[in-house]
């Protein structure tokens, strides 16, 4: 994946305010990791609102994964609170 590509999809992910930190791109852009505050509920809603900006970047073999901003940044403590795979589906 190219530099360019990853820099446009930060730029839209920075747009949105569920979405407050850069995200961390893990295993050489197969997984995509976002932080957003949790409100208690799962957060799997907004990883496929995210595979959508993958797909429209040509990228569809990325999984996203949520994680809770909050606890990252008291505890370093990496809270998973939703994903989905990005791999359309046959």
């Amino acid at each position: 994946m190219s530099e360019s590509v990853r820099a446009a999809l930060e730029t839209q992910l920075a747009k949105d305010s569920r979405f407050p930190a850069r995200p961390v791109w893990w295993q050489d852009g197969a997984i995509l990791a976002v932080g957003m505050m949790p409100d208690g509920e799962s957060q799997d809603a907004a990883a496929r609102d995210v595979c959508r900006l993958l797909h429209a970047q040509g990228l569809m073999d990325t999984a996203v994964e949520i994680y809770d901003l909050q606890k990252i940044q008291q505890s370093d403590d990496w809270a998973l609170i939703g994903r989905a795979s990005c791999k359309p589906v046959p």
